[in-house]
Formats: structure tokens, C-alpha cells, sequence
């Protein structure tokens, strides 16, 4: 992989170059289709977000929820457990019917292929909270846990 951007900068040795050169895309060429993936390990209850992470491969898109969820179908309610969803974008753009249920073999295959990146990327998957108090599961406070 090249060390230097086209702006100039170059990479450390060490760096881990962990992506697709875009340049022909400047020239009207393209590129190889390749999946897209997003990673967000925390929480953001103003956004109603819980760990998860999407790939998109294709017409479809997964998302999975690692250990809780709020149910936006279900007037927000916060949910305990796993969650899949998986969509076809070419014939849902907005995403409102979850095929995991109905496709769960590619539901699986795209969570283990994220899964992969996810590790790969060196980046740890949340685990269940052991400080989780279900009396202030939605609370949004600055205070900060005692060890």
C-alpha cells in the first residue's frame, strides 16, 4: 500500500493502512465494490444509540445491537439482549421492514463478517455492564464510576 496521500503526507512505517485508494474516483475510473462498515461501541441516549455496529454489502445492510437496544417500534423501550436487523436497500431505502428473521443465514454470515472486521480492527466488542442498575439505565448523568 502507498505510505503517501495524495496531499502529500506520509504515514508512519507502523501505521496500519486500513483502506481503499480513491484517487481513481478523482479521474472518473472507479473502484472494486467492497463492504462498508460503521463501528459505534458507546451510548448516546439523546440519539437513542446503544453499542452497535452496520455493514453494508451489496443490496443489504445489517445492524446489530451487541447487548441492549431501544426499541424506536416500541415507544422507545429499552431492551436487554442481542438485536439484528437486516435490510434490502435496493427494494426498502428506508428501512422499515427487518428481514433477520426471514433470511437468518445471511443475516449470521454478515454478523460474523463484521464481527471479523471488528477484530481485525483491533477494536473490542462491548460486553454486558457490570455496574448496570436497571433503576438508572436511561439516566443521563457526568458522574463518573468508582472503581
Amino acid at each position: 500500500a502507498a505510505r503517501a496521500s495524495r496531499a502529500g503526507a506520509r504515514a508512519p512505517e507502523s501505521h496500519v493502512m486500513d483502506g481503499v485508494d480513491l484517487t481513481p474516483l478523482l479521474g472518473g475510473g472507479s473502484i472494486a465494490p467492497r463492504p462498508l462498515y460503521w463501528y459505534m461501541p458507546l451510548y448516546d441516549l439523546l440519539w437513542a444509540g446503544t453499542p452497535s455496529a452496520a455493514i453494508r454489502d451489496g443490496d443489504y445492510k445489517l445492524i446489530e445491537s451487541f447487548g441492549d437496544y431501544i426499541d424506536l417500534e416500541a415507544d422507545n423501550v429499552h431492551r436487554i439482549g442481542r438485536r439484528l436487523e437486516l435490510y434490502n436497500l435496493r427494494q426498502d431505502i428506508g428501512e422499515t421492514t427487518n428481514l433477520a428473521s426471514k433470511m437468518p443465514e445471511r443475516a449470521a454470515l454478515l454478523s460474523a463478517r463484521l464481527r471479523e472486521w471488528i477484530k481485525a480492527s483491533g477494536s473490542p466488542i462491548p460486553g454486558r455492564n457490570p455496574r448496570y442498575d436497571p433503576a438508572r439505565a436511561l439516566e443521563v448523568t457526568r458522574e463518573k464510576p468508582r472503581a
